[in-house]
């Protein structure tokens, strides 16, 4: 028995910065899902950006949030689910079908499935972890050595300031 498409409303959110910036990042995103495989935007809806209130007074670092309201239809389970991963809605409400009946087969493929995105997701974490490491470390030893120059000059200065005097009094 073929599965029936799902019905589904969910929501996106978004800040940043200009207001119009986070429209057309909405625009885009939307366009992105919509092509994603199994996918049908149905209907969506853009909200004005509004400033934050917990805000600088800065224009430069002021920022903004909006969010759009999709409907979209999906063929199946995993496609609701990437678009979860991929997008990471805020909220997620599936409409119809009332009951979705999955068997044990099926709930196995779609929870390895999760696990191996999340694996991915890890490795990455790890990564960016230990390059933040190393990024960090080498950013000590720059920062010692440009320490250490400034001493070595401090000394050279002084050193040629006491030369210059001594040339001066000859």
């Amino acid at each position: 028995m073929a599965e029936k498409t799902i019905l589904a409303n969910f929501i996106i959110e978004i800040l940043g910065r200009p207001p119009e910036h986070i429209i057309e990042a909405l625009k885009d995103i939307i366009d992105k899902a919509g092509k994603e495989k199994g996918v049908k935007i149905i209907n969506h809806k853009i909200h004005e950006p509004k400033e934050l209130k917990e805000n600088s007074d800065d224009v430069q670092s002021k920022l903004y949030t909006s969010f759009v309201e999709v409907e979209a239809e999906f063929e199946s389970l995993e496609n609701l689910l990437n678009i979860s991963f991929n997008y990471m809605p805020s909220n997620f409400e599936i409409i119809s079908p009332e009951e979705i009946v999955l068997k044990n087969e099926r709930i196995t493929e779609i929870i390895t499935a999760i696990n191996l995105r999340l694996h991915k997701y890890d490795e990455i974490a790890k990564k960016m972890v230990m390059d933040n490491k190393i990024l960090e470390s080498r950013l000590k030893e720059i920062v010692d050595a440009i320490k250490d120059r400034k001493q070595i000059n401090i000394v050279d200065d002084k050193s040629s300031k006491e030369k210059s005097k001594n040339n001066k009094k000859k």
